[in-house]
């Protein structure tokens, strides 16, 4: 299975709250989070019917386990790293076709920095992370997998925000061990002109060529 580095960031703004624990003060950040059904900045549409499936697994094996952490600002890679983790989101609710939420500024250099921002009156937002496909119309396809929720910039004039973090890397699901591991589409290219090198059969090199541009198509 292969599948993209996909990253979305929601247009809404969030809310700012404090609440207290314990006779100690918490940071949340709180509002909608997902948008589905409608065409964001990249260009791509994520339907609420596929996305019901990603976002139930997530609330399921990430946030009800207390495991839904997030970074500031995206990183190269699909799943969210505890040494760099900023947020932890601690609840996701449908609300019409937005997903809401709500998570807890952690209290270490990272979200310290986050508080810092809120604090200036920074225009903070969040981007959603995860694995999947899109076909030519940026329609996503079933099967997305959302990994993370991470707090980044929320710039107001830029076309694009982010479009893939690195669009030379696909990842790759190895069936025997369940690990996801980076492939660069330049080195599957030398693979694929390796395969053909010293044959004279046309058609299998147009067949391997074929093959590379194929794992391209996934916006």
């Amino acid at each position: 299975m292969t599948m993209q580095l996909m990253v979305e960031r929601c247009e809404s703004r969030l809310e700012t709250l404090t609440e207290q624990k314990n006779g100690r003060g918490f940071t949340y950040i709180e509002g909608p989070m997902i948008m589905t059904n409608a065409t964001n900045r990249n260009q791509r549409v994520y339907p609420k019917s596929i996305m019901e499936e990603s976002v139930d697994r997530y609330i399921t094996d990430y946030v009800k386990e207390r495991r839904a952490i997030g970074e500031l600002n995206h990183p190269d890679y699909p799943f969210a790293d505890p040494a760099r983790a900023a947020l932890m989101v601690e609840s996701l609710y449908w609300e019409g076709d937005n997903v809401m939420g709500k998570a807890l500024i952690l209290n270490n250099p990272d979200g310290e920095r986050i508080k810092s921002l809120l604090e200036a009156g920074f225009n903070l937002g969040v981007s959603t992370r995860g694995l999947g496909k899109a076909d030519a119309n940026g329609i996503v396809a079933r099967g997305f997998m959302l990994n993370a929720i991470d707090a980044v910039d929320r710039p107001s004039g830029q076309v694009c925000y982010v479009n893939q973090v690195s669009e030379s890397v696909q990842w790759e699901l190895n069936e025997s061990t369940g690990q996801w591991y980076a492939v660069k589409l330049d080195e599957t290219f030398d693979k694929l002109a390796a395969e053909s090198k010293g044959k004279v059969n046309e058609a299998q090199f147009l067949s391997n060529l074929e093959r590379f541009f194929s794992s391209l198509r996934t916006k």
